[in-house]
């Protein structure tokens, strides 16, 4: 309750317009993820981050030595829910040959690919 307080007063602090509109707010630590979904260690991001794994994911590319079988999930990019988000544009990217983050960040991307043939479509109408 303490740090819930704490951090509400810096949100409003911050963002006074915040202030009176906040309906609900928690604050949670590893101890109530290992409550909450009996994880003895309090993860619930996937897989431990190591070393190993860090440098193979410095690469950013789902395909895998096996031909046909791409990775997809928040574990191919960091963690999270962004992170599972990017693994399915990189999946997608790479399945309909696209190819790697670097082509994502140069702007040659399925999302943008699309946005233009959706415009394209709507002018052609």
């Amino acid at each position: 309750e303490y740090y819930r307080e704490i951090l509400t007063e810096h949100l409003h602090r911050h963002f006074p317009q915040t202030r009176g509109r906040v309906l609900h707010s928690e604050v949670a630590t590893p101890l109530t993820t290992k409550s909450f979904l009996n994880a003895p260690d309090g993860e619930f991001r996937g897989l431990d981050e190591n070393v190993a794994k860090a440098s193979y994911h410095a690469h950013f590319e789902p395909e895998t030595p096996v031909r046909g079988l791409y990775l997809c999930g928040q574990e191919l990019t960091m963690l999270g829910v962004f992170s599972a988000l990017q693994a399915g544009v990189l999946a997608a990217s790479a399945v309909l040959e696209y190819g790697t983050m670097f082509d994502l960040i140069f702007r040659r991307s399925l999302i943008g690919d699309l946005r233009r043939l959706l415009q394209d479509g709507k002018k052609e109408q």
